[in-house]
C-alpha cells in the first residue's frame, strides 16, 4: 500500500482549546472511559452552556452514553427508565443502527413483538451486516412458527459472520428445532458475544492509544481488529481514524471505503473519507463524497463545516477523533 509522505505535517495545527469549554470536555471524556455515564452527561451539559448547542461529535458520545444507560436500566429491570434514555439516544442519533436495535429488545421484553420486528428491521436497513439484529430477526420468525426459515437463515448468517463460540452456537440451532426457544435464543446470542465484548475492549485501546498521542500504536490495534472482525465497519473506520492521525492519506481512504462497502449509510465514515481526500489532494472526490453526505443529510454539520473551511474543518474533526460513534 502506498503512503503519502507526512510533508504536510504541520498544514492542518490548530491551538488547543482552553478555559472552562475544555475542562469540561476533558472531564467528559475521562467520565466515559471511566463509566461515570451520569457524570458525562453532567459535563456534557456544562460544554453546551459554555459554547451553545453540542457539535455533531458531542451528540454522538451523549448517543452513546444514553444508550449504556439505557442498557444498564433494561438488564436491571427498570423498563421504563431503559425505555427513556433509548428514546432520548434516539432523539440524538437516529441513524445508528444499535440504537434501534436497543429499542426493539425493549419491545421484546415487553412482548410487544411486532413493535420489536419494526426496529430490529430499521436496524438491519440501516446496517445490512449487522448480526445481532439479523438474530433477533430470525428468533422472532422461529416464535411465529417459521421455524425452517428461521433455522436456514441462522445458518447462513454463520457462514457469513462466524459465531465466537460456534459449539454454543450449534447448541442453540438444535435448542431452536426442539422448540425450547428461550434457551435457544440464550445460547445463539451468547454464542456471539464473546465477539461483542473482544470488539469492545480493542475499540477502547485504540481510542486511549489516539488520547495519548500513540497514533503508530493505535493503528497496530486498530488493524489487528480489522483482521479479527472484518465484518465490522467501525473496525476499518477505526483503522482510518488511526491513518488519519498519521497523515497517510491513502491508507486512510481505503480503509474508511472498506467500513462505507459495510455499512454505505455511515455518514461520519464518508464525511472522514472527503478528510482524507483533500489530505490525498483529490478535492474533486473529496467535494463529490461530502455532497453524497449533504444530499441524503442537509445540516450534517462536520461535512457542512468541512465543506466551507477546509483546513479548519479537518483540524476540528481531528480532535474530536475520539468522540466517535457508538459501536453496534
Amino acid at each position: 500500500m502506498t503512503r503519502v509522505p507526512r510533508s504536510h505535517s504541520g498544514s492542518h495545527a490548530v491551538s488547543e482549546p482552553s478555559g472552562p469549554e475544555q475542562i469540561a470536555w476533558d472531564e467528559a471524556l475521562r467520565a466515559r472511559r471511566a463509566g461515570r455515564l451520569e457524570d458525562c452527561l453532567t459535563a456534557l451539559a456544562r460544554v453546551i452552556r459554555e459554547t451553545g448547542p453540542l457539535t455533531s461529535a458531542a451528540r454522538r458520545m451523549r448517543a452513546s452514553v444514553l444508550r449504556d444507560l439505557g442498557i444498564a436500566s433494561r438488564l436491571g429491570g427498570d423498563e421504563g427508565r431503559a425505555a427513556y434514555w433509548i428514546g432520548r439516544a434516539l432523539d440524538e442519533a437516529p441513524e445508528y443502527p444499535d440504537l434501534h436495535l436497543e429499542r426493539g429488545l425493549l419491545h421484546l421484553d415487553r412482548a410487544e413483538l411486532d413493535h420489536a420486528r419494526v426496529s430490529f428491521q430499521k436496524a438491519l436497513d440501516l446496517a445490512p451486516s449487522f448480526v445481532s439484529a439479523e438474530l433477533e430477526l430470525a428468533l422472532l420468525d422461529a416464535r411465529g412458527g417459521q421455524l425452517g426459515e428461521a433455522v436456514t437463515t441462522l445458518r447462513r448468517m454463520a457462514e457469513r459472520r462466524p459465531p465466537a463460540e460456534d459449539l454454543l452456537f450449534r447448541d442453540g440451532l438444535d435448542r431452536l428445532r426442539a422448540g425450547a426457544w428461550e434457551a435457544a435464543a440464550d445460547r445463539l446470542r451468547a454464542s456471539y458475544h464473546a465477539a461483542q465484548s473482544a470488539w469492545k475492549q480493542g475499540s477502547l485501546r485504540v481510542g486511549l492509544r489516539l488520547e495519548e498521542g500513540r497514533a503508530p500504536e493505535a493503528l497496530d490495534e486498530a488493524c489487528r481488529l480489522a483482521e479479527r472482525f472484518p465484518h465490522f465497519p467501525d473496525a476499518h473506520f477505526a483503522v482510518g481514524l488511526c491513518s488519519l492521525a498519521l497523515e497517510w492519506w491513502d491508507d486512510a481512504a481505503e480503509a474508511l471505503l472498506r467500513a462505507l462497502e459495510r455499512n454505505p449509510s455511515y455518514h461520519e465514515a464518508r464525511v472522514y473519507l472527503a478528510c482524507a481526500l483533500f489530505g490525498a489532494r483529490e478535492a474533486r472526490l473529496a467535494e463529490e463524497e461530502l455532497s453524497r453526505v449533504l444530499r441524503s443529510s442537509p445540516g450534517h454539520e462536520w461535512a457542512l463545516r468541512l465543506q466551507a473551511d477546509r483546513k479548519g474543518g479537518m483540524a476540528a474533526m481531528m480532535k474530536q477523533k475520539l468522540a466517535v460513534r457508538p459501536a453496534a
